[in-house]
């Protein structure tokens, strides 16, 4: 058996809901139809309407051209040949025919007689047309030329842009009874009378079809006949593009794209004169909403009503008691210790009821704790980073504004702290992002722990809330923020920082691997480097990335100098934009020679950068800055395409043919560009053998790529280039990689040759490198080789290539050219 409560919320629902669902879709689709059948009626009314005075309008014109053109005067003027007499006798009478039809048709902008050449022999037109003279005869000798016709009506745009309505019938000197032909040598000249029509235009464009609907004259091609004060209706030009020809069952037509559909009716009046209604069906919408708020109300009132029919039968068993209960429900949501005793005494009574009313006010009072403890964590969520507890961006935001407000009011110094993290990144990589998240929080607890014995309470605002002395937030990705009040000497803060930077050396254990890591830090004081949190975060990341290009693990203090530096940066990504749209960039190109022989194997091409001002710019300075911004991506683009058609140029020329490597950035090789459809246009443009293609790209680059990037490895084999691994030794890569890596050739980092002379462990390093590779059956260049005793322990170890100032330094295409020409042939003792 169902308790009283389901039984009563059971008999509700279908008795009211269902009744009241049903009722308002069908007042709704049915008070829908009817509003698109009063647009459609009030369509076709109003052009109707607006189609019997235009031609009203038109027909009273056709009548008086009829009269005039049979009129004695008329036929007097026509017949008499002498120009001179036609004048003296018949200029003044016709004008005051003119006259005469003028004041009784006020309309009539211009009345003229043309000769068979279409030039005006007699005309009145109104001062205020004038400008229009010349375009009503030119319509009417178009309209005229080859067409027999007595009679012709046609309609034009005057240069207000309003429709000109244009009555001109044919003279012939023969007869003036009513032919409907002439033949062209039987013509004596044209009768022509122009009327306005832009008062119609207007009296219809006034015409309102719903709300916003409209009624307005447009010609053959859709465009509006607009009069001076239609400018409000320009917005239909481009609806007007799309209109159709008038139907011929004469049916309103929908036109437009999906969310601006309109519903069209067009009569034709003339060949150039159309009446088109437009009405949006955004009104519809507009409608619905309407008449689903007028459902809604109607059906709140027939809940009202029905309730208090029902409520007033079972008063007695269910109405006190859940009264009682909404006011208990009602306190819940208050503060106890607002609450009266005798509610208090109430609320506690209705807890012990053992029936539905007590179960119901028990649930309320759990529901009350779930919702407040739900609000609590929503709370703390909205304003706190979900993966360590700390203040998020919007939190620390606030806080900042606020804490410089309360600066600025007590006079004190505010220290921004802004902090990213070295070497994140490449753990995030290698571990994972789940292992990138335990370090976040493990940095975070760090920091935290620094700061506790820092943190003060102080009373500093207008309504006495208390605000922290130091407050950190995790801005996003590595990157922190620490605001420090009360700051004497922008100088306190740096025992902070020294503090956060000594926290963060101790190493971090993972998932049993152990690293280090450490952070960057900008500082910017308020108010020396910012007056709002906008400029001081500003500094504080400007001061950090310095801090960072310094080197890494340190801090920096924002000045002057910084924001300069910051303007040259952004002066240098616009410099490389524009360098690479001016063709600024050259390559270079070093040799690669084998070590025990001398031969010129190949040579390397690296990028360098003429620029117009300031001459050669150091690629160190630049490329960083291209691989930050993602411009990279086109240079690399482009140096693979100049290499190629180098080095088949060099070929052409008669020079032997060597092996061209390219460096390839990890942008790229990254997944979002296809280096295999680029290297492969780059072989097509040039004629390149891809034999002759060496691909060179980071260690770190590989490793990152995971496998995206061995598929990519292969399909570049596929093609037939080569792959080397440059930076070899400087990664995370472990040797064992390099058997499931198709790799023709590493190339050892110019840091491990420098330690050859001095340094034992980077010789064993070396030559544990050299052999691995005899194993594995992959070459090995060495890089950077510039002392004759790196050559010969390279070479006593039995390196294949070696490449450095020793052989040469990177040269332009002539001095490559020259120097490939000179060691066509070289012999065993090529060695300086």
């Amino acid at each position: 058996m169902f308790r009283l409560k389901t039984r009563i919320t059971l008999m509700l629902l279908p008795l009211i809901m269902l009744p009241l669902i049903v009722a308002g879709l069908l007042l709704y689709h049915r008070q829908s139809e009817n509003f698109l059948e009063q647009v459609n009626d009030q369509l076709v009314d109003q052009l109707i309407v607006a189609q019997t005075n235009l031609q009203r309008r038109v027909d009273v014109a056709q009548g008086n051209l009829r009269l005039i053109s049979k009129s004695n005067l008329i036929r007097q003027y026509f017949m008499t040949d002498d120009e001179e007499q036609r004048f003296f006798l018949f200029y003044r009478p016709v004008l005051e025919l003119f006259r005469s039809y003028q004041e009784i048709f006020p309309e009539y902008i211009d009345m003229r007689i043309l000769d068979t050449d279409g030039k005006p022999q007699t005309s009145l037109p109104q001062a205020a047309y004038k400008d229009n003279a010349d375009a009503i005869t030119q319509a009417w000798i178009n309209a005229d030329k080859g067409q027999p016709e007595k009679e012709k009506t046609c309609v034009i745009r005057a240069v207000s842009g309003a429709p000109l309505l244009l009555v001109g019938a044919s003279i012939s000197l023969s007869t003036f009874t009513d032919w409907r032909t002439i033949d062209e040598s039987d013509r004596a000249g044209s009768l022509v009378i122009a009327s306005r029509l832009d008062d119609i235009a207007r009296n219809i464009q006034s015409t309102h079809i719903g709300k916003h609907g409209h009624v307005m004259l447009v010609d053959a091609s859709g465009t509006p006949y607009l009069p001076e004060d239609g400018e409000h209706h320009s917005g239909y030009r481009e609806i007007f593009k799309h209109l159709p020809p008038p139907s011929e069952n004469g049916e309103a037509v929908v036109i437009g794209e999906p969310g601006n559909y309109y519903l069209t009716l067009q009569k034709e009046v003339l060949p150039d004169l159309r009446i088109v209604g437009v009405w949006p069906m955004s009104e519809l919408k507009e409608n619905a909403f309407y008449l689903a708020n007028q459902v809604a109300w109607l059906t709140l009132v027939l809940i009202v009503i029905t309730s208090a029919l029902i409520f007033s039968v079972v008063h007695g068993q269910l109405i006190k008691p859940i009264s009682r209960v909404t006011q208990l429900a009602q306190l819940l949501g208050e503060s106890h210790a607002d609450t009266p005793p005798e509610a208090a005494r109430d609320f506690q009574s209705t807890l012990r009821r053992r029936d539905e009313i007590g179960e119901l006010a028990r649930a309320f009072k759990n529901m009350d704790g779930n919702l407040r403890a739900t609000a609590s964590k929503l709370t703390f969520i909205a304003y706190h980073d979900s993966l360590t507890g700390l203040a998020n961006r919007h939190t620390f935001g606030a806080f900042l504004h606020r804490a410089i407000t309360e600066a600025a009011r007590h006079n004190f110094r505010l220290g921004l702290l802004y902090i990213d993290i070295d070497g994140f990144k490449d753990v995030n990589d290698s571990l994972g992002h789940e292992a990138g998240d335990l370090v976040l929080k493990e940095i975070s607890q760090r920091l935290h722990n620094v700061l506790r014995a820092e943190d003060l309470v102080a009373d500093m605002s207008a309504q006495h809330e208390a605000m922290e002395a130091t407050k950190m937030s995790r801005i996003g990705g590595d990157e922190f923020a620490i605001v420090v009040n009360h700051l004497h000497s922008p100088m306190d803060i740096s025992h902070i920082v020294k503090r956060l930077l000594d926290a963060m050396q101790a190493p971090f254990l993972i998932e049993s691997h152990s690293f280090l890591l450490g952070a960057s830090v900008g500082i910017a004081v308020y108010p020396e480097d910012g007056k709002d949190a906008h400029e001081l975060l500003k500094c504080a990341d400007i001061a950090m990335y310095h801090s960072k290009r310094q080197g890494r693990n340190g801090f920096e203090y924002f000045d002057k100098k910084m924001n300069q530096m910051a303007v040259e940066r952004h002066q240098i990504i616009s410099d490389i934009r524009s360098a690479l749209q001016k063709g600024q960039f050259e390559l270079y190109y070093q040799p690669q020679v084998s070590a025990l022989a001398g031969n010129v194997m190949g040579c390397e091409a690296l990028l360098r950068w003429r620029h117009p001002e300031r001459g050669f710019v150091s690629p160190v300075e630049f490329i960083p800055i291209a691989e930050e911004t993602g411009q990279i991506i086109e240079i690399g683009s482009w140096v693979l395409r100049e290499a190629c058609r180098q080095c088949r140029q060099w070929q052409a020329e008669g020079l032997d043919e060597i092996r061209m490597s390219v460096n390839i950035s990890a942008l790229q090789f990254g997944s979002a560009t296809d280096i295999v459809a680029v290297t492969r246009e780059a072989l097509a443009q040039s004629g390149l053998n891809p034999d002759c293609l060496d691909m060179e790209i980071t260690e770190t680059a590989m490793m990152q790529s995971g496998k995206v990037g061995v598929d990519k490895l292969n399909a570049l084999k596929n093609l037939g280039v080569s792959i080397s691994m440059d930076d070899f030794g400087t990664g995370y890569s472990s040797l064992a990689s390099l058997r499931d890596l198709p790799i023709d050739q590493l190339k050892i980092d110019k840091s491990f040759v420098d330690k050859i002379n001095h340094d034992s462990q980077g010789r064993a390093i070396i030559k544990a490198i050299l052999a691995l590779a005899k194993e594995l059956s992959i070459e090995v260049v060495a890089e950077g080789v510039e002392e004759r005793t790196q050559l010969d322990f390279l070479s006593l170890h039995r390196c294949d290539l070696i490449q450095g100032y020793y052989v040469a330094k990177p040269l332009p295409a002539d001095g490559m050219r020259d120097f490939l020409r000179q060691h066509t042939q070289v012999e065993s003792s090529w060695r300086p």
